[in-house]
């Protein structure tokens, strides 16, 4: 039972309260019993000077024994107290208890001694004799300035125990349960406010771990508890997306494994039946190197995006460069492969220098990437572009042709690993459908965006961008 947090929780509040109400309980008791006997006391020392004004003009010189005794029993019946009245030396000479009293007996009490001291005496103990609390009180008779006896009055403090503070007990006492079971009610639909987004979550995660990934759980509050739950539901969407993105992955790689394979394979089936003639194997021997080399792109490329997944948070080796001579010289690299293909060349730079913390490799492999694309989808006549400049933040890299384009709804999908367009003529040209993908993840590992614009029949033209040095060094 209590490893269940709600529980915990429900008996958490439980206990407080009664800790709670245990101390003010405490607390309140003491307070009204110091209150009650401050006031009893009070009263008995005015009623014990009362007696003690009365007795005073009794005692001039010889005390009038009968007349005390008859003033105590009466004064005893009208304040509910014991009234002893002693002369200086502790004599008993009046007792409202005239049966079994201490008339004509020397009574020896603190409290007296205070009183024939001049002092007020009193105290507060259990009185073997009436087996209860009893308060006493002394105060000195005065007759002209001179001390000749005191006034001892003895009360019990059963009505205070056993009625105002039994009372106030017995309300604390039902005050304490009514608010147990207040408390324990409200603390359970707490609790259950608590845990249910919890006991969702375990579920959902139950299931997840079972298989079924797609997973959204009601959010009931904006408060910790909802935003956990709303991070968990955008996780649950992650985890399927990647999932479904995985599964995608798997079946475009095998499809693009299998198609040259099977190509290979019947070239090779084709050779031993016609092994005679020099032409058809030579043809068949330059389809299975076409083939061959279609695979070792492709695993070339599944490699770079293993890499890339493998250090998403990571970022490879950079150090400072020119990215206007980085690219220049890329692009003199491609510049004979341009005309070969009968295609002019526009290269624009705007500024002799474009200071960037990078990898030298990836940014290569982009720029290579992005002209192969554009070599491959432009026809002869065409124009490829290449345009960089420097902003006030950001360095700015342009590659554009005048091929085919690309139709809006494929545009930004073009970046999706396997993606093509043209599916038949990017196989045809030995695509892999993975290079934007490799070059918009080197790009990102750089800090930086690649995004495209294409106008169909038109052209295509891709963008990134990357922080300038000193930018990134603020």
């Amino acid at each position: 039972m209590l490893k269940s947090i709600r529980a915990r929780l429900t008996l958490t509040y439980i206990f407080l309260i009664l800790a709670v109400m245990g101390v003010i309980s405490v607390f309140l008791l003491n307070m009204l019993e110091n209150y009650y006997l401050d006031y009893q006391k009070e009263t008995m020392e005015n009623s014990a000077n009362l007696v003690a004004e009365i007795a005073a003009s009794f005692m001039h010189r010889e005390a009038e024994l009968l007349i005390l005794s008859t003033m105590a029993e009466d004064m005893a019946r009208q304040i509910n107290a014991r009234v002893i009245i002693v002369d200086r030396q502790g004599m008993v000479l009046g007792d409202s208890q005239r049966v079994g009293g201490f008339f004509g007996r020397i009574l020896l009490r603190p409290e007296i001694d205070a009183a024939l001291a001049g002092e007020t005496g009193s105290s507060v103990q259990y009185s073997q004799t009436l087996e209860q609390q009893v308060m006493q009180v002394a105060v000195p008779v005065m007759v002209e300035g001179d001390i000749r006896g005191a006034v001892f009055l003895s009360a019990s403090l059963q009505n205070i125990y056993d009625n105002l503070l039994g009372m106030v007990r017995r309300f604390i006492i039902t005050a304490t349960l009514l608010a147990l079971v207040l408390v324990g009610f409200l603390a359970a639909l707490m609790a259950k406010t608590f845990t249910t987004p919890i006991e969702d979550l375990t579920a959902a995660a139950r299931q997840m771990t079972a298989g079924n990934l797609k997973q959204d759980i009601p959010v009931r509050s904006e408060d910790e508890i909802g935003q956990l739950t709303r991070q968990f539901n955008l996780m649950s969407a992650k985890v399927l997306e990647t999932n479904r993105q995985l599964r995608e992955f798997v079946a475009n790689a095998s499809h693009e494994l299998r198609t040259p394979l099977t190509t290979i394979n019947l070239l090779v089936d084709s050779l031993r039946d016609f092994d005679e003639d020099p032409k058809i194997r030579e043809e068949f021997l330059g389809d299975i190197h076409g083939e061959t080399q279609r695979l070792i792109d492709l695993v070339s490329d599944l490699l770079d995006l293993a890499r890339l997944d493998e250090q998403e948070n990571k970022k490879s080796p950079q150090k400072p460069l020119n990215l206007v001579e980085l690219i220049r010289g890329v692009v003199q690299a491609v510049s004979s492969r341009i005309e070969r293909q009968g295609l002019t060349l526009d290269y624009r730079e705007q500024s002799d220098n474009l200071p960037v913390l990078a990898n030298a490799d990836e940014l290569k492999q982009v720029l290579n990437n992005l002209l192969d694309n554009a070599l491959k989808y432009t026809e002869g006549g065409g124009c490829i572009r290449v345009e960089v400049r420097g902003g006030a933040r950001e360095a700015f890299v342009a590659v554009a042709d005048t091929g085919c384009g690309i139709p809006s709804e494929d545009l930004e999908k073009v970046f999706e690993r396997f993606y093509r367009v043209d599916k038949a003529r990017s196989r045809e040209q030995g695509g892999t459908g993975l290079g934007l993908s490799i070059c918009r993840e080197l790009i990102a590992k750089h800090e930086g965006e690649m995004w495209a614009e294409s106008q169909e029949g038109k052209g295509s033209t891709f963008y990134f961008v990357l922080p300038l040095l000193d930018v990134k060094k603020d």
